[in-house]
């Protein structure tokens, strides 16, 4: 299942000055299996920042953000500040490195507003 997203996450993903923005809202809900997948973005394409979106149920929704340290160093992005500025679209919280962060809320219908804040913050 992840795999398929991933082909699906890449085809949409948009250039960003030197940066791809890859993003969506995902099915896979399972936290081991989202952190392989953005693993698997970066190392395709290591200019890639990866915002990943899953909702558990009408009221349980998280957030991933992940990016490699290169990349983190190189551009000054760090995924931490950014998770806890998009995570208020899902009425939640988070942080995490300035390479991988998660954040956790309760408003699923969020996921595509905290996703373009992530953008827009770029």
């Amino acid at each position: 299942q992840a795999q398929g997203e991933k082909d699906s996450l890449l085809k949409k993903a948009e250039q960003l000055g030197d940066v791809l923005f890859v993003s969506g809202v995902i099915s896979v809900s399972d936290k081991d299996a989202t952190k392989q997948l953005c693993t698997e973005i970066t190392q395709l394409h290591p200019n890639a920042l990866v915002v990943l979106g899953a909702s558990e149920g009408a009221d349980k929704a998280t957030l991933t953000i992940h990016l490699t340290r290169e990349l983190s160093e190189a551009k000054g992005i760090n995924a931490g500040q950014l998770i806890r500025e998009a995570a208020k679209s899902i009425n939640g919280g988070g942080g995490g490195q300035p390479f991988f962060a998660t954040a956790g809320g309760k408003n699923p219908e969020g996921l595509m507003e905290a996703i373009e804040k992530v953008k827009g913050l770029l």
